[in-house]
């Protein structure tokens, strides 16, 4: 009976994501003049959907194979998910009331899947996970209350740019090395990610020095040079996801600031020289680069980690092995860089294909804000932001499918980690606030 409806739910699972982005796509054409619904009520029958989703699956992972109930910690997670989530779907009306509701119910549902690929790696850290979301919608609930306080973000870049030299001096002294990368602190007995906090602050103080109307030559060289400097001090931490992260993400401040397409030309030979030279200095960055181009020559150590995802998103197919029935504890490090793999195991590559979908959802739906807006600051900023987290994106899915060497960044609302899931918060707040501040119902 238990494996009938492993059986069931796998395409269960993908009737939801496919009616969920069905929701999505008659939103995007009713607001392109293409297609007439009811927004509202294309939202609200996501909400339904995501609750559904999160049922069915928390269902699934509180019983046991012979179909005696075992887990009762799957369904406190499963209540506090609901409530959250609900919760959520109500406040935001009120703190945001302007925003754009198909973003959050696509954040919703991300983070779901999320919590319930951990809870089937680990419960520990699904229940850890879960504390984050709470930590997490409490900081988008204040974040209008705050940025309408200071009204002004460009104003403080001095401070942005002290807070991120300040982290980036101490990660680089004092910081802890994982995964081959220094980029960890530790302050008693809490753990956090200083590089993510930076993304955000190195963002504000860029847009805030090269998002003007009259852009001076000391600006541009000004921002170059921080941003140089920031950069070099990732791939000296050999966090160097981060550093490709940062510098993508200045030169397309940079880009849309001057409409000079010499500088892209000038931004691509950079890189590529600086790539080549890291895989020069760095003895890890040969391993992952020789891992990439033949992980098979080394199955058993450098390309380990590859090969097991390859292994675990091919094996199953188009519709998974359903969950709780794969192995995805057979990746390394599989709740932070790679459980975009463990997904697709479980829940089919159609779903993970679907999922992708949703991401894209999210980033369209980020870059129409920031044409939307009038403020030329919080265009360049939105722009900046959803530039930041897409690229994130591609380069952890590109990495666990081999499309590029793998980086180790983790898959933004999904991977495990709070001080990831945090920043991930605080730049979708920053982005709602920017389409509430527009006074156009997007």
């Amino acid at each position: 009976m238990y494996e009938l409806l492993i059986i069931i739910s796998k395409y269960l699972f993908l009737f939801y994501i496919i009616a969920f982005l069905w929701q999505s796509i008659k939103i995007i054409l009713t607001r392109q003049g293409f297609f007439y619904s009811d927004s509202k009520k294309c939202v609200f029958k996501q909400y339904i959907i995501l609750i559904l989703f999160h049922i069915t699956a928390f269902l699934i992972l509180a019983f046991s194979s012979d179909g005696n109930f075992f887990d009762y910690k799957a369904l406190l997670v499963c209540f506090l998910g609901i409530m959250l989530f609900t919760i959520s779907h109500i406040v935001m009306k009120i703190t945001y009331p302007r925003s754009d509701r198909l973003i959050w119910n696509s954040i919703f549902f991300l983070c779901d899947v999320g919590l319930i690929m951990l809870h089937r790696l680990n419960p520990e850290l699904a229940q850890k996970q879960i504390i984050w979301l709470f930590a997490g919608f409490l900081i988008i609930f204040l974040m209008p209350f705050i940025l309408d306080f200071i009204k002004d973000l460009s104003k403080l870049k001095y401070l942005y740019l002290v807070f991120s030299v300040l982290m980036l001096l101490m990660t680089f002294f004092f910081g802890n090395t994982f995964g081959g990368a220094k980029n960890w602190l530790t302050i008693k007995s809490f753990t956090f990610q200083p590089s993510e906090l930076i993304k955000v602050l190195f963002v504000l103080y860029i847009v805030s020095e090269l998002a003007k109307p009259k852009l001076k030559l000391g600006n541009i060289i000004i921002s170059a040079l921080i941003s140089i400097f920031v950069v070099l001090f990732l791939v000296l931490q050999r966090d160097l996801g981060s550093a490709l992260i940062f510098f993508v993400t200045y030169m397309v401040v940079i880009y849309i600031s001057t409409s000079n397409n010499l500088i892209l030309i000038f931004g691509a030979l950079i890189s590529s020289i600086g790539s080549f030279a890291a895989y020069i200095i760095f003895d890890h960055i040969k391993v992952r680069v020789s891992s990439w181009l033949n992980p098979w020559a080394d199955i058993d150590n450098g390309g380990y980690q590859i090969t097991q995802s390859l292994f675990a998103i091919g094996t199953y197919g188009f519709f998974g092995s359903g969950l709780n029935r794969g192995m995805p504890m057979e990746i390394p490090v599989v709740e932070r860089d790679s459980i975009f793999s463990a997904i697709c195991e479980e829940f089919g590559i159609f779903f993970a294909i679907c999922l992708i979908l949703i991401f894209l959802t999210v980033f369209y739906s980020c870059i129409k804000i920031a044409l939307a807006s009038r403020n030329r600051f919080m265009s360049v900023l939105v722009s900046a932001l959803t530039c930041l987290m897409c690229f994130q994106t591609f380069l952890i899915i590109g990495g666990v499918i081999k499309l590029i060497p793998l980086t180790g960044v983790t898959l933004p609302f999904i991977s495990y980690g709070g001080t990831s899931l945090i920043i991930c918060f605080v730049i979708s707040g920053m982005v709602q606030w920017v389409c509430k501040s527009t006074n156009k119902n997007i």
